[in-house]
């Protein structure tokens, strides 16, 4: 995991109060796996997921600077996102 994606797991995981392996963070590739894995950890603390996928939209739209409309869940992180 590069610098940017290792800065973006640690904000994600403060804000949901969750540890999650390196492991199953480097399987992540796209926005919507970034949801699977939030909710893998922490679904049973949340009762929206809708909420959590907002949340996890500003969090990016705050890490990467960009507009609302580019963060969509087929987006790569790297390819798509530029994130390193």
């Amino acid at each position: 995991m590069g610098l940017d994606i290792v800065d973006l797991v640690m904000k994600i995981e403060k804000a949901f109060s969750i540890e999650v392996p390196d492991q199953r963070w480097e399987q992540v590739i796209t926005v919507q796996d970034v949801y699977d894995v939030v909710w893998e950890y922490a679904g049973s603390k949340l009762v929206d997921k809708d909420g959590m996928i907002a949340r996890i939209n500003l969090i990016l739209i705050d890490h990467i600077g960009c507009g609302p409309g580019e963060i969509t869940p087929e987006k790569n992180l790297t390819g798509d996102l530029g994130l390193d």
